[in-house]
């Protein structure tokens, strides 16, 4: 981790997933702080011992095309996901019924259930399958920029881009999509509001995203009838990004910086590092 600030621990041992997995994969535990800073943060990685090829697999419930197979019923055991791209998969995202992969060029393909409301990016009125579905990956050529993230809603999609702006289109009864409007579209087009900024990761749950910038700064919008936003005194639904500043507020945390984010359908995590304990 040279002139990241950062030291590291390294562990190694065995995985105990069945002697298949073991064969392939160790595990790999890194623990790291900024100089002079606590404390540790620790996460964990799989490491494979030999070059390998990532290829995509799918098992399951399969109504609405989701698996990828050409398909509409379950499927027990998984089966290789086959298609036009090229090169190898960086990135899988799903939701309910839908699917997105990215390829190692930034190319990005969907399947599954679309039912009209343009989730897929594949064109309006839906596919020719059941539920207006496409049971086989295709590519989303209406976004013309290589995608370096993906992440699937409810009944939307959004695409980060190498130079971090973020994408969005699909269903938007919720404002969902961070436009302003509740239209739904099928079309990929860039959040207006978040131009300016550099979004490095996004997650998104059933009807609400939440997205962090390079500064750490978190943005989240659409459904907060639940209070999944994170900031108070919200209507049921806010229609643009709004930054979350509770964590500013909060005197136990400290001073911190914001790592990683995670959504669920109705609720959110963040995991941050902080600079000293209180």
């Amino acid at each position: 981790m040279g002139g990241s600030g950062y030291g590291a621990r390294v562990m190694e041992g065995g995985l105990a997933l069945g002697m298949r997995i073991q064969s392939l994969f160790r595990l790999l535990i890194l623990t790291w702080k900024r100089s002079g800073a606590s404390p540790w943060v620790a996460f964990i990685l799989l490491r494979s011992p030999v070059p390998a090829r990532f290829s995509h697999v799918c098992r399951g419930y399969g109504g609405f095309g989701a698996l990828g197979h050409s398909v509409y019923h379950r499927e027990l055991l998984p089966r290789l996901v086959e298609s036009t791209w090229m090169g190898k998969i960086s990135q899988i995202a799903t939701s309910g019924a839908h699917t997105a992969v990215i390829t190692d060029s930034g190319e990005l393909y969907t399947w599954g259930r679309d039912q009209g409301d343009g989730r897929l990016g594949l064109g309006s009125g839906g596919g020719p399958g059941e539920g207006g579905s496409f049971a086989t990956p295709s590519r989303v050529n209406a976004l013309p920029v290589p995608v370096a993230a993906v992440s699937c809603g409810g009944f939307f999609t959004m695409a980060l881009t190498a130079d971090g702006q973020l994408w969005s289109w699909g269903a938007n009864s919720n404002y969902e999509l961070g436009r302003g409007d509740s239209a739904d579209d099928w079309r990929p087009k860039p959040i207006p509001s978040l131009q300016d900024t550099r979004i490095v990761q996004i997650a998104s749950g059933g009807y609400h995203t939440l997205a962090l910038t390079d500064k750490g700064v978190l943005y989240m919008w659409g459904n907060a009838k639940d209070s999944q936003l994170g900031v108070p005194g919200l209507p049921d639904v806010q229609p643009l990004p709004v930054q979350v500043k509770f964590l500013m507020d909060e005197e136990r945390l400290g001073s911190h910086q914001v790592l990683s984010v995670s959504v669920g359908a109705s609720h959110a995590i963040c995991l941050v590092l902080r600079q000293s304990i209180p």
